[in-house]
């Protein structure tokens, strides 16, 4: 009994960080709820959920000859096409004009391209979440990108290194859909955790111009924290490149990456409503959610000097508004609370 209540002590007194020899205490946190993780540079693992909620271990160092996974990203990454018209998943192909002419893709409809994450697919909540609100709202043609193939766990740091490979194939896809008159300037890309990276590479290497908008929900932080912007999602990517940081400096970024950072809560876990959120999933999760719902509901924000001032919540240079309506608002860094379950904007 001494020796549990030890340990619980010890970890409701928080925030500790997990790294090769285990836990251990970190000195300085990012505003937080409750006990929190951080990512130690260097760790061999990581602890994590998958989307059934079981813990699993995440490898970031490990022989590639454990890699059971294809390594040909060109071979493992699908597209998928929903319209209001047509709300069933139909596979598109880059290249297939013929194949794309019968389907209710609209040249004249905006279109959002979704990337899922790590331990995800196209039919995670990541995805469907957004692609839903998106079709309930107006006339989208969504294209939902699945790489779960690639993305299985628990080798995380073989999924980071497939990001660049993915990031590829959405960038000729894009300049498919160009190529058959789509204008870029209404293609959205956004990406969730991996999925952010897998966009910002995707936003560089389109040859046919410059995208209007990139969005990156919670880029991922794990070994991306000394990756090359060439290799991940940065500010230089599209015209407005905007970023809803949930879980900070575990799972996501706390160091703001790109031109819109927006930091709800904090920015970091636990987020409101995720109650003993050590593993940092429902944190993370949290920014999709916000996301999906600021396609109807309205996420003011405050607009900060800087990153010290999100920590301790006191911004007041000016307003913005975070998620789907964030066009307009002014490049910087923002700060805004959330109510703790749906509806999350502080004001619907």
């Amino acid at each position: 009994m001494i020796v549990i209540t030890f340990i619980f002590a010890y970890l409701i007194s928080g925030p500790f960080v997990y790294g090769d020899s285990g836990l251990e205490l970190k000195i300085k946190t990012p505003i937080f709820h409750g006990p929190q993780m951080i990512y130690k540079k260097g760790a061999n693992s990581l602890l994590m959920k998958d989307e059934q909620g079981r813990p699993f271990r995440a490898i970031l160092k490990a022989d590639s000859r454990f890699n059971l996974r294809s390594s040909t990203p060109k071979d493992n990454v699908t597209f998928y096409l929903y319209t209001r018209q047509y709300n069933t998943e139909v596979q598109v192909f880059t290249n297939d004009t013929e194949g794309l002419k019968y389907t209710s893709f609209n040249t004249e409809d905006p279109t959002i391209i979704l990337v899922h994450g790590f331990i995800n697919s196209v039919h995670s909540n990541s995805v469907q979440l957004i692609r839903q609100a998106y079709l309930s709202a107006g006339n989208f043609n969504v294209i939902g990108v699945d790489w779960s193939t690639l993305a299985q766990g628990p080798w995380y740091n073989h999924a980071a290194k497939y990001t660049y490979g993915v990031g590829l194939q959405v960038a000729e896809f894009i300049d498919f859909l160009v190529s058959r008159n789509v204008n870029l300037k209404n293609i959205h890309l956004i990406g969730h955790s991996l999925g952010a990276h897998v966009s910002g590479v995707a936003a560089k290497n389109i040859k046919s111009g410059k995208l209007s908008r990139l969005t990156g929900l919670d880029p991922a932080l794990p070994l991306f924290d000394e990756e090359h912007m060439s290799k991940r999602i940065d500010s230089s990517d599209a015209d407005m490149v905007d970023c809803i940081h949930t879980c900070g400096g575990y799972l996501g970024f706390y160091t703001p990456i790109c031109s819109h950072d927006f930091y709800p809560n904090g920015g970091s876990l636990s987020q409101p409503g995720c109650f003993w959120d050590i593993f940092g999933d429902c944190s993370h999760g949290r920014s999709y959610e916000y996301y999906a719902e600021s396609i109807f509901d309205v996420f003011l924000s405050d607009k900060c000097t800087d990153i010290t001032e999100v920590g301790n919540g006191k911004c007041a240079n000016g307003t913005g508004v975070m998620g789907h309506h964030s066009t307009g608002t002014p490049a910087g860094i923002y700060y805004l609370t959330t109510k703790k379950q749906y509806p999350f904007s502080a004001d619907s």
